[in-house]
């Protein structure tokens, strides 16, 4: 939900969350975990770039740069991120 400044000010925990919501999150430094299809996968903030995991696996290469080319090369089962945003398919499990 966006306060009166235009920006985000809760955390979505438990929540599917719009594009914008999800990128705000990203572009403020948050890492975060969610849940697609009862798997989770976590979204770090490392000092190489940003990286997508699944438990300890190692999904995407590193990544430093605009945080909507990132949501839109990321890809989980062949799927990127921002249409699985879009599509309302992620449930957002924790925001650090």
């Amino acid at each position: 939900m966006k306060n009166s400044e235009g920006n985000f000010d809760d955390m979505p925990v438990g929540e599917i969350i719009s594009y914008e919501h999800f990128l705000y999150l990203l572009d403020t430094g948050r890492e975060i975990e969610f849940y697609f299809n009862n798997k989770e996968y976590f979204i770090g903030h490392h000092k190489e770039g940003r990286v997508l995991w699944q438990k300890q696996i190692q999904l995407s290469d590193y990544y430093n740069g605009d945080n909507r080319i990132l949501l839109d090369t990321f890809k989980i089962e062949s799927v990127t991120l921002r249409e699985l945003i879009n599509k309302e398919h992620l449930k957002i499990s924790t925001v650090f």
